[in-house]
């Protein structure tokens, strides 16, 4: 994700809406953007964040933002976050906008149920 694209969805996404099904004729905030050639989207569960250590720590969001900075996969967020304490189900899922037109955009799942 470029950075411009990373600070949207961080800005937009913290936590400010309820889970989805929760409350009935809820409204949720739509935001559009386009991934550029070569970007990635990480499309996380709240049970990432949420995930809590034996001290009672979460995961937090410092965390997670810290290990997308860098080259990561799916399954090595989701098992970050499980080992660091489930609490939750974890889902994770990458999507990698491929960088010429004529590769493919690869889709990464990773779950953890608890």
């Amino acid at each position: 994700m470029t950075e411009g694209a990373w600070d949207c969805a961080r800005r937009t996404g913290g936590g400010l809406s309820p889970p989805l099904g929760m409350v009935e004729s809820a409204e949720f905030p739509v935001m559009h953007f386009q991934l550029a050639p070569g970007d990635t989207l990480m499309l996380l569960s709240d049970g990432v964040a949420e995930a809590q250590d034996a001290h009672g720590h979460l995961f937090g969001f410092e965390r997670i933002e810290a290990m997308l900075r860098q080259p990561i996969t799916a399954a090595e967020v989701a098992t970050a976050a499980q080992e660091f304490g489930q609490q939750d189900d974890i889902s994770v899922m990458r999507v990698v906008r491929a960088a010429k037109a004529a590769e493919r955009t690869s889709v990464e799942p990773a779950l953890a149920v608890g």
